[in-house]
């Protein structure tokens, strides 16, 4: 973990007394579970962020196919997904809507935790080729219709007229 975290700080350009609590909150979950990102080296630091208040941090994971965005914000930490290929930086996808794409059921809450870890673990071959051409304008059509669906589900149908 020691070299994990030096590894990380290092990668993100920080001192090693430079580490906000929300970010070491995520560097520990990240460098405690999801070691097997590694890999091959296949990912790789390329961003943090961190406020003095409630501890809110950022940190982002890359790698030729995909972007990790952690984030904790008031104690809750999650994770989104965006491909490479995709040109608006606003078009990530919840840890949670891809489970619901790739196991047919809706997780209770979006918390980042060892269900999560253990689904990655499991799937992260097939998600990065969703997330690659020729397939990543099918799995965003399917990904932006299950907000949809959960949108509604959450808070009613949108008005008629009106589109998501």
């Amino acid at each position: 973990m020691k070299n994990f975290i030096s590894r990380a700080l290092s990668e993100l350009g920080l001192a090693r007394g430079q580490r906000p609590t929300g970010l070491g909150s995520i560097l520990d979950f990240v460098g405690t579970h999801l070691s097997f990102l590694w890999d091959k080296n296949r990912y790789r630091f390329t961003e943090s962020e961190a406020s003095e208040s409630f501890d809110n941090a950022s940190l982002t994971l890359e790698s030729d196919a995909l972007i990790l965005f952690f984030t904790m914000e008031r104690g809750f930490l999650s994770l989104a997904l965006q491909s490479q290929e995709e040109p608006d930086p606003r078009a990530s996808f919840s840890i949670d809507l891809l489970w619901r794409l790739l196991e047919g059921d809706q997780p209770d809450s979006a918390q980042l935790d060892e269900r999560y870890v253990a689904f990655l673990r499991s799937n992260l071959t097939e998600i990065e080729d969703r997330f690659r051409l020729p397939r990543y304008q099918e799995t965003k059509a399917e990904l932006e219709a299950l907000q949809r669906q959960r949108a509604a589900e959450m808070f009613g149908p949108l008005p008629e007229g009106k589109s998501g």
